[in-house]
């Protein structure tokens, strides 16, 4: 099993899709399999990543947890539904705090946090992997969270550049200026909020 929670969470919506490609291609059993994995995976999932309801990265090796304020963890909401229900609240108000969503969208570490930097990919700016938080908040019923977010990132485009990703506190486009990715995603948030 991975030892990010973030990963194992993929894993699983990976099951899931497999079931659904399996059911389109009237393979019973093989919808049966990924359905019985996806489940297996979901339950080794809460049991092994969920502390206090609440996802953690663990050590490969000793299984001890990273102490961490980044956004990996907590991208485990793309699970939405199947969270168990004290899990994804407590993922989506930490997602909702100033501690994580600015004035232009989800930073990927805390903006408290030590580690918290401002040009460090993962340690602090807003990327086009916002996308996967907009969906997965509207999987759990959040569609007010879903608009707001989708809004600032309308914003933070139209401000910073269609960059790779971007100053989680000043909007400021970092490294490449014209990433096809962030203009991708820019294209399919807007075109879902004109309807």
């Amino acid at each position: 099993m991975p030892f990010n929670s973030d990963l194992t969470a993929f894993l699983i919506k990976s099951m899931d899709m497999l079931a659904v490609v399996a059911e389109k291609l009237d393979k019973v059993e093989d919808k049966k399999y990924w359905e019985e994995q996806s489940t297996k995976y979901m339950q080794k999932f809460c049991d092994y990543f969920l502390i206090e309801d609440l996802p953690f990265a663990r050590f490969t090796r000793d299984g001890k947890v990273i102490e961490s304020q980044g956004i990996l963890p907590l991208m485990s909401i793309i699970l939405g539904n199947k969270l168990p229900e004290a899990a994804k609240k407590n993922i989506l108000n930490l997602l909702k705090s100033e501690r994580y969503l600015t004035k232009w969208g989800i930073a990927s570490e805390a903006i408290d946090s030590p580690y918290y930097e401002e040009d460090a990919y993962w340690r602090g700016p807003i990327a086009p992997t916002t996308l996967l938080f907009i969906e997965a908040f509207e999987e759990c019923g959040e569609q007010q969270l879903a608009n707001e977010v989708t809004e600032k990132f309308l914003e933070l485009c139209k401000y910073g550049g269609f960059a790779e990703n971007f100053h989680a506190e000043t909007g400021e486009g970092l490294r490449d200026l014209a990433h096809t990715w962030t203009s991708s995603v820019f294209i399919h948030l807007a075109s879902k909020l004109a309807n």
